[in-house]
């Protein structure tokens, strides 16, 4: 999810079912290919299953915490989790189901010198 000020009326024609105003905020709804090259206040990363891998839990959160040998399921996602990651000026959210948030990688994120908060979400 991607927070904009702004939202062009053409875009909103092209995407009407992508975009949505709450409290007057716009929140914009796209793929990561569909970001690149924009800049957002926020955005909220979402977990996706391809290929029998689980990006964020199975090869991102991994690579965090331990960048020295990415395998090549890791080294495919790697572009996009760039793309996905840096285009929030403000606020980044990386939503990963918790059975996949393991103990090494809870340790790294626990530590406050990381710069990382975990805020997990009760169902």
């Amino acid at each position: 999810m991607f927070l904009t000020d702004t939202v062009s009326s053409t875009q909103a024609l092209l995407e009407p079912c992508q975009i949505y105003e709450h409290e007057g905020v716009k929140i914009h709804f796209d793929t990561i290919h569909g970001v690149k090259g924009e800049t957002h206040t926020a955005t909220l990363y979402l977990e996706t299953y391809l290929n029998q891998v689980f990006d964020i839990g199975g090869k991102i959160l991994p690579f965090i915490t331990n960048p020295q040998k990415p395998d090549n399921a890791c080294k495919k996602r790697l572009p996009q989790a760039y793309v996905a990651m840096s285009r929030a000026t403000h606020f980044l959210c990386l939503a990963v189901h918790k059975d996949r948030f393991n103990d090494i990688v809870k340790v790294y994120f626990d530590d406050a010198s990381n710069g990382w908060e975990v805020l997990p979400i009760k169902s």
